[in-house]
C-alpha cells in the first residue's frame, strides 16, 4: 500500500486557496445572473401570452363588431 503524504509550500497552498475562493465567488455571481434572467424570461412570456390572449380576443370582438357595422 502506498501512501503519498506530498506537502505543499505555504505559498502554494495560499495561492491554492485564493484560486478556489475566485472560483467559488464567480460560480455563484455566474448562478444568480442566470437565476434572475431565468426569472425574468419566465414572467415575461407569462405576462406576454396573458396579454395577447386578452388583445386577440377584443380585436376579435372588435373586428366582428366592425363588419356588422359596415
Amino acid at each position: 500500500m502506498c501512501e503519498n503524504n506530498v506537502q505543499l509550500p505555504s505559498h502554494d497552498i495560499s495561492e491554492i486557496e485564493k484560486t478556489w475562493a475566485k472560483v467559488e465567488r464567480v460560480s455563484k455571481q455566474t448562478g444568480m445572473r442566470d437565476g434572475l434572467s431565468d426569472g425574468r424570461d419566465t414572467a415575461f412570456q407569462s405576462s406576454f401570452d396573458t396579454g395577447f390572449k386578452e388583445g386577440f380576443k377584443n380585436g376579435f370582438q372588435l373586428g366582428k363588431l366592425k363588419g356588422i357595422a359596415i
